[in-house]
């Protein structure tokens, strides 16, 4: 695994995208229940929050408030003039739109003696709080936990699709190539029956496979030079030209060699004897 071409970048941006959580991950998280809609919402902050700051954040995420005026002003307001911002949810609850007070009831007397029981917007009760250390240590290290088995996932996979399936479908794409009535002169697609940048672009996968393969083989001195074969002969930067019947026998010739490479690779480790 440490020996794929593709497994150290993909562990390098793992690490980056760690960094990068750690950098950017508040330092102190709150999983919120609202008392007016018992909605759930996440808070974050930089710095530990007051109970000021925290009715003020779910003042903001409930959306009862949306268009009920300003209801930060107005428990402001009852605090300054020493009462209380209750809202009455029907005759017999009421909501208290003030900072939690450990020990204080948000139940409502009426002049009558009539006792409305109150709840606070938010209490502790209703809000789990995550640690510095959970958001600061532990996220970033599920982030680069996630990205490791990610980045092998994804080598897996690549390794998976071109020992099995890449080089298969090359080799029937190549056999196509030879079998379709398709003239190798630009000048004459109008004939064609597949475009001629069909050509074009299986180039670049031949050269591509061959030149994975060849690092793949390269312990094997006959695979190693028959793949630098197949890639010079196909590389799409300085192509190589042959008259149509030649392309037909390199076709097929490629489109073998790229099966035969397929079993080659289900054996095991290329360096074994």
């Amino acid at each position: 695994m440490k020996n794929n071409p593709l497994f150290w970048p993909l562990l390098a941006l793992a690490v980056v995208a760690t960094a990068g959580i750690a950098a950017i991950a508040p330092s102190f998280a709150f999983h919120v229940r609202s008392a007016y809609s018992g909605q759930e919402f996440w808070l974050t902050f930089a710095h530990e929050p007051t109970e000021e700051e925290l009715l003020d954040a779910v003042i903001d995420k409930e959306p009862l408030f949306k268009d009920a005026g300003n209801p930060k002003q107005q428990w402001r307001a009852a605090q300054g003039a020493g009462g209380h911002f209750d809202i009455r949810i029907d005759g017999n609850h009421s909501l208290r739109v003030m900072p939690y007070r450990p020990g204080e009831s948000p139940d409502v007397f009426l002049p009558s003696g009539y006792r409305v029981k109150g709840r606070w917007l938010t209490e502790p009760e209703t809000r789990i709080e995550l640690a510095p250390f959970v958001t600061k240590t532990l996220l970033p290290i599920l982030v680069f936990a996630l990205g490791v088995a990610t980045a092998f996932l994804a080598v897996r996979f690549v390794q998976y699709l071109l020992h099995n399936c890449l080089y298969a479908i090359i080799a029937l794409g190549l056999l196509f190539a030879v079998f379709a009535p398709v003239s190798a002169s630009e000048a004459e697609q109008a004939h064609s029956v597949i475009p001629y940048v069909y050509f074009e672009i299986l180039r670049c996968f031949v050269f591509g496979a061959a030149s994975y393969g060849a690092f793949r083989l390269r312990d094997r001195q006959a695979w190693l030079w028959t793949m630098v074969t197949v890639a010079v002969v196909f590389n799409p930067v300085v192509p190589a030209r042959f008259s149509k019947e030649a392309w037909e026998i390199l076709d097929v010739a490629a489109g073998g060699f790229f099966i035969a490479a397929i079993s080659r690779f289900r054996r095991g480790p290329v360096d074994a004897r």
